[in-house]
């Protein structure tokens, strides 16, 4: 169920579009969890949507776009709005976390609705955005309903809805998700291994990188599911975790897993533990950066 206080901005422009097409943001399970999030939002508002298509687009120019962070490593969010900015009528950027980036920021018009999902990214849109509307909101992961969701017992032989490459992929590393969950281990490590890892916890034994695991294309609603419930299903197996990954955090919290969150290199779980997680998820510790031994 939305939190409808937490969202109000958010759900009021929503409400405001007519019609539009939802693209995914392309990423690990993480993003599939503010995916799904999002989908399950629009559906629970009677909202007139369907997931991006470029066939889609030809008769839709109105575009929302999921959540997540876009960091001066990250251009997949700028590609989108190159190939789309001339004919675009309207584009919703779902709550996210932003850095670097700052002539794409300042040569978007009113036809840009930018949503911050923390503070921190609120004060730079508003130093460096030219037209663009900016609104305050939180991360839509923090609005997911996950007893509603038909979770997996298990990890699936198969991630819904992916191509056959993906499948052979998966199968390895499922074996490593199984061993590793399979181990009498009572505090579960996933610390990031990826462009955004701190590198503190690098050598750290008895860690695997969970959202890199569960991961794959997500062009698709049955794609984003299928992903979104194999990363709950893990969550919800885990009796104590230790995490510098922001959406392990707060599926552990919304799962009612106990949890300690580490912050990353960068200000996004800090920021948005202070803005949202510390009164939306309460059950998660935030902890100070700190070196772990095994």
């Amino acid at each position: 169920m939305i939190n409808r206080a937490a969202f109000e901005s958010l759900l009021r422009h929503l409400k405001s579009l007519g019609a539009f097409l939802f693209r995914p943001n392309s990423g690990n399970g993480g993003d599939a969890i503010i995916a799904l999030a999002c989908m399950e939002m629009f559906d629970e508002m009677g909202l007139d949507w369907e997931v991006y298509t470029s066939k889609g687009y030809e008769n839709c120019k109105s575009v929302v776009y999921s959540g997540g962070a876009t960091f001066p490593q990250y251009f997949a969010l700028a590609k989108f709005i190159a190939t789309h900015d001339d004919d675009l009528e309207s584009f919703t950027l779902m709550p996210h976390s932003f850095d670097g980036h700052e002539q794409l920021l300042a040569n978007m018009d009113d036809r840009y609705h930018l949503f911050a999902r923390e503070k921190t990214t609120y004060d730079y849109l508003e130093k460096v955005t030219g037209e663009a509307k900016i609104y305050l909101s939180h991360d839509v992961a923090f609005s997911l309903d996950v007893d509603s969701l038909n979770s997996f017992g298990s990890l699936p032989l198969f991630l819904p809805g992916q191509p056959i490459n993906f499948h052979l992929q998966w199968f390895f590393k499922q074996l490593t998700l199984r061993r590793y969950l399979l181990s009498s281990s009572k505090e579960r490590l996933f610390f990031r291994t990826d462009s955004e890892a701190s590198g503190e916890y690098n050598d750290l034994k008895g860690s695997v990188d969970l959202s890199r695991l569960i991961k794959g294309k997500m062009m698709t609603r049955k794609q984003v599911t299928g992903i979104a419930l194999a990363f709950l299903s893990v969550i919800k197996r885990c009796k104590h975790i230790k995490t510098d990954r922001l959406h392990v955090g707060i599926a552990a919290g919304l799962c009612d897993v106990s949890c300690q969150l580490y912050p990353g290199v960068n200000f996004k779980i800090s920021s948005i533990y202070e803005h949202s997680a510390k009164d939306l998820i309460p059950e998660v510790e935030m902890m100070e950066h700190q070196k772990l031994t095994n």
